[in-house]
């Protein structure tokens, strides 16, 4: 879906795969995220780039241990 933001599914599947970039550079695996609060299917959701809110990101960025600014580097 376009928007004047541009693509959010390209947006989201770029996110996802940074997520999960971080992820692995964590040494972490999707069953770890568990211990972050996030169900293995939620989470495989994430990394395959389906929409997620804001509270998300902010609980993903404390799990991984990194700034905001690193997940939008990308962008």
């Amino acid at each position: 879906m376009a928007t004047r933001y541009g693509n959010q599914t390209k947006f989201f599947k770029t996110f996802g795969s940074t997520v999960k970039k971080l992820r692995l550079k964590a040494s972490l695996t999707q069953e770890d995220m568990m211990d972050f609060g996030f169900s293995v299917r939620f989470y495989q959701r994430i990394e395959a780039g389906k929409p997620i809110h804001m509270k998300t990101v902010l609980k993903l960025a404390d799990a991984l241990s990194v700034s905001l600014k690193q997940f939008f580097a990308q962008f």
